[in-house]
Order: C-alpha cells, then structure tokens, then sequence
C-alpha cells in the first residue's frame, strides 16, 4: 500500500495506519508547492481570490492544496516513482472507509 501525503503525517498516524493491515506500507511524499511552466501564480492567485472556485476557497485548506492534490490525482500520480512497480491503484480519500470485519485489507 502507498499512501501519499505531503509529509506531515507525524510517526504516530503512521504507526496507526500500519497496524491495520500487515501487508507493507510505504509513505510517498507529493510535492504540491511546483506548478506548471507556464502557470503564472500572481494571475492566478487574483481570479483564485476572486471567485469561489466552485466551493473550493475553504478557510482550513492551503492555498491552492485543494487544487494541487486534484492535479496530481489526474497527472502527478501517473509519473510519481512510487507507482512504477504497481498494475492496479485504488484511491481512497481522507472520509473512505471500509466496512467489514477487521483484516479486510490483508487479502
């Protein structure tokens, strides 16, 4: 299993999501501070400021997180090392769960 973050997942949630299943679990970081080449960020931060971006702009995100873990869900991951030696990716989200007794992920 990978799980992605931006490295601020401290030892203790790591500790955590390791001992849901026994199967290996490694920690890939993501990079959300790069932007496209020609992505001008002072343009963009006015029209980001400026509109609500359809429910995007929250008070508790980084600025621009929200978009960046979207881009990189759609592209970043596809180049991203960590997958290179995988055929199969499965994303689950922050609020995913799974129901059903406890090792359900061992298979």
């Amino acid at each position: 299993f990978l799980v992605f973050n931006e490295g601020d997942l401290t030892p203790r949630q790591k500790r955590s999501i390791k001992q849901c299943t026994h199967l290996p679990i490694s920690f890939p970081k993501v990079d959300f501070t790069s932007f496209p080449t020609k992505f001008n960020i002072t343009v963009e931060n006015r029209r980001y400021h400026h509109t609500s971006m359809i429910g995007v702009h929250h008070l508790h995100r980084k600025e621009w997180g929200y978009v960046q873990m979207c881009r990189f869900w759609t592209s970043g991951l596809w180049n991203h090392p960590a997958i290179q030696q995988f055929d199969t990716i499965m994303r689950i989200d922050t609020d995913s769960c799974f129901v059903g007794p406890p090792g359900v992920l061992d298979a």
